[in-house]
């Protein structure tokens, strides 16, 4: 009697189990879309990697989409999730990539301007953390390669908001902002 009340007992907790383990996995059953899918005016195509539709909605491999839209995809193996970020320009600027978090950044990009000279700021959304300039190899017309690096104190870090750089000439005039280009470089929530 004991061995069919230990069976009874092992049996319905396999099947309890079992019921709890199917509750997290969710399976959806995606169609390969059958309508083309344009990004910057071109087709998309790869038999690898198809577009696909579940419920109406349309699926595109996020590398595959980013890349399509000239976007960087990237994994960060040290914070464990996918970066994907765009290049940010003006007439005057174009960001290629930014790198790091948790205040120490690194920006890399081009420049076109007046005498080779530049300023950047660091902002919280309501206070400047930092701001210098930086004098590049060549001048308008030409373009310049810029690295700027940025350290921020773990203190200065906003608790909640984003920290943007704001990259801009001053005019030679009036010392006002011209081709200002606002970037973010990181979220904190």
């Amino acid at each position: 009697m004991k061995k069919l009340f230990a069976g009874i007992v092992i049996g319905c907790s396999l099947t309890l189990s079992t019921t709890v383990f199917a509750q997290m996995v969710k399976e959806y059953k995606l169609v390969e879309a059958t309508y083309p899918v344009l990004m910057n005016g071109a087709n998309y195509s790869n038999e690898e990697w198809p577009i696909l539709n579940y419920d109406g909605t349309t699926y595109i491999p996020l590398k595959e989409l980013a890349e399509g839209l000239q976007a960087k995809v990237r994994w960060n193996e040290e914070l464990k999730r996918v970066e994907v970020r765009g290049e940010q320009s003006n007439q005057a600027f174009v960001i290629h990539e930014i790198d790091g978090d948790n205040g120490s950044y690194t920006i890399t990009g081009e420049a076109r301007v007046f005498e080779g000279v530049f300023q950047y700021a660091i902002s919280d959304g309501h206070d400047y953390l930092l701001t210098d300039h930086l004098q590049l190899e060549a001048g308008a017309p030409e373009w310049a390669p810029f690295t700027i690096k940025v350290s921020l104190p773990q203190s200065k870090l906003p608790g909640n908001g984003t920290l943007m750089l704001e990259i801009y000439e001053e005019s030679a005039k009036d010392d006002s902002r011209m081709n200002e280009l606002f970037v973010p470089l990181q979220s904190f929530r």
